[in-house]
């Protein structure tokens, strides 16, 4: 008896149950494809340029490099030569190039492409900025811990162990002197080079006050960030024409060093790197960090609660970024820093 009551209360829901669908031709929101121009051009190498095209979700990842493109290359908008294409295969078997041309831009210099392909014309041009050198870079260690922070293992005899973790908290103190006058830009990253990642603690860029130059208030309030720990684009704004000392905080497991002693002098070493960027440079990265990062415009952007971020492009006629840097390193021991607070 239940069984028969149980069917005819589903017959007499399935007639409230209503369904429909639509057919959507996505063809018809198919935008007409544009030039795509990236590069990042420095005083280090010759000028390089992907050359793609846009394309649509449907083409399921098409192949769009412009290879047969006419790309030429100006610099102070004097006509140097026809950029070539460069074509090579990774280990996969996946085909990528760029163009490539045999000029090295000097520092100051107008570097501008100009591609002409079956998509139409577009073309970029960005300027390369001047060098700032690190003056000085200066280091403190101490030793910390944390009661929150434990680590648990199994010994050799099954037992638990738990440890409390200690780290060598070690301050970086890379100071630059703003060139006065002009607007500068800039981004500040400690590099692992030829060494082996996990020989690294945790860095923290956001200790500085200058790390927040282009968080907005809203951000601050509600805690939103990315950790400190990708480094920091920033500009002069606060700090014109000054020199000016940037503060790194690095957080490495006692562990890690104790273990490593087979990893040579290496593990101790640290490449500070600060990149003098150009404008659009600049704008660009900011973009990327609001995106990627921990910005609460990127996060509410995401869930359709605010306006999406807009990826910043200085390429006429077409979309993509031309941005130009320079680059001051120096290399630091932090080996007899680390000893010295056993």
């Amino acid at each position: 008896m239940r069984t028969v009551i149980y069917r005819i209360v589903l017959i007499f829901c399935s007639l409230y149950l209503v369904s429909c669908y639509k057919d959507i031709d996505l063809e018809k929101f198919r935008p007409i494809p544009k030039v795509v121009i990236n590069g990042v051009i420095t005083t280090d190498t010759v000028v390089l340029a992907s050359v793609t095209r846009t394309w649509f979700f449907t083409e399921n990842v098409p192949n769009v490099n412009l290879k047969n493109a006419k790309v030429e290359l100006y610099v102070d908008n004097i006509f140097r030569e026809n950029m070539v294409w460069q074509e090579k295969k990774d280990t996969d078997g996946n085909v990528s190039g760029c163009f490539v041309s045999s000029v090295v831009p000097r520092e100051g210099e107008v570097v501008k492409i100009v591609v002409t392909s079956e998509y139409g014309m577009a073309y970029v041009e960005d300027k390369i900025p001047m060098s700032t050198d690190i003056d000085l870079v200066e280091m403190t260690a101490k030793k910390e811990s944390n009661p929150d922070d434990v680590r648990i293992t199994v010994g050799p005899d099954g037992e638990v162990v738990v440890e409390q973790i200690k780290y060598y908290v070690i301050h970086y103190r890379v100071t630059f002197q703003d060139t006065p006058g002009q607007k500068n830009y800039y981004f500040i990253y400690i590099d692992e080079g030829p060494m082996h990642e996990w020989t690294y603690g945790s860095f923290d860029f956001s200790i500085d006050p200058i790390y927040d130059n282009h968080q907005t208030v809203l951000d601050g309030v509600l805690g939103f960030d990315d950790g400190g720990g990708s480094g920091c684009v920033f500009s002069d704004e606060k700090i014109e024409g000054r020199q000016y000392t940037f503060t790194v905080k690095e957080s490495l497991d006692e562990m890690y060093v104790n273990m490593q002693e087979e990893e040579g002098e290496d593990k101790y070493k640290r490449r500070i790197l600060l990149y003098s960027l150009s404008e659009s440079y600049y704008r660009y990265l900011v973009a990327l960090e609001k995106i990627y990062g921990g910005s609460v415009s990127g996060s509410l952007s995401d869930i359709g609660l605010a306006e999406p971020v807009k990826v910043y492009s200085n390429v006429c006629g077409g979309v993509g970024i031309l941005g130009a840097c320079q680059r001051a390193e120096k290399v630091v021991d932090i080996r007899n820093l680390i000893e010295s607070t056993d």
